[in-house]
């Protein structure tokens, strides 16, 4: 058996269980935070002598519109952990971790929840109040994915450049559309106030029009 895999069992041995001391403030839920968790794992990492290396793999990052219209950056990291014992020994897990933040510290959180994770099923850590997927039932709208470009653009001769729109632009505003509660002219001064396209405010209704009727047909 290598030194690494001893090292482990033997800190298994000596974890308790760690309970959900925190809470959101927004929502109300208990969890169990990092710092809870290295708390409970340093003095028995250092005790037996093993040590983390984190190497992040993969960085997927987006920007999430908020129902008050705000900006969240959106991140998913995938994240391999090596454990290391004095004689060299190792082993290795790849978790993912993702978290959102409207400033920028999405990654921070994301490295954060992939740790903990990390930490919590490695070492088989025991909690409280387990609790297993089977225990909840989650209804979603279907994902907006693979919006084909726009039949029509919403351009015309001599300013193709200004108006062109982003993947994400599109994605945000058919957003907007799919919730069927906005007029054509509340998406266009979406697109203006929000998304800063103002060559919109230049170019025909009918393309404009055009263009909104075919984002609202793909969400229905």
């Amino acid at each position: 058996m290598a030194e690494i895999h001893e090292k482990i069992s033997l800190i298994m041995s000596e974890i308790g269980a760690i309970e959900k001391g925190s809470t959101n403030p927004q929502q109300g839920y208990k969890f169990r935070g990092i710092d809870a968790v290295m708390n409970v794992l340093n003095p028995l990492l250092s005790k037996h002598k093993v040590f983390c290396v984190p190497n992040v793999l993969t960085n997927h990052r987006e920007e999430r519109q908020t129902r008050n219209g705000g900006i969240l950056i959106y991140t998913i990291m995938e994240i391999e952990y090596t454990f290391y014992a004095t004689d060299g020994s190792c082993i290795t897990a790849k978790v993912i971790g993702e978290a959102m933040d409207s400033g920028d510290k999405s990654c921070n959180k994301a490295m954060s929840a992939a740790q903990k994770y990390a930490f919590l099923q490695i070492f088989c850590i025991p909690t409280e109040d387990p609790k297993d997927t089977e225990l909840e039932t989650h209804e979603v709208v279907p994902a907006v994915t693979n919006i084909p470009p726009a039949p029509t653009p919403p351009t015309r001769r001599g300013a193709t450049k200004e108006a062109t729109i982003t993947n994400d632009q599109i994605m945000g505003i058919y957003d907007i559309a799919s919730k069927g509660k906005y007029t054509n002219d509340d998406i266009k001064k979406h697109m203006v106030d929000f998304y800063k396209i103002d060559a919109i405010k230049k170019l025909p209704a009918d393309k404009v029009e055009e263009f909104i009727v075919w984002l609202k047909e793909g969400a229905e």
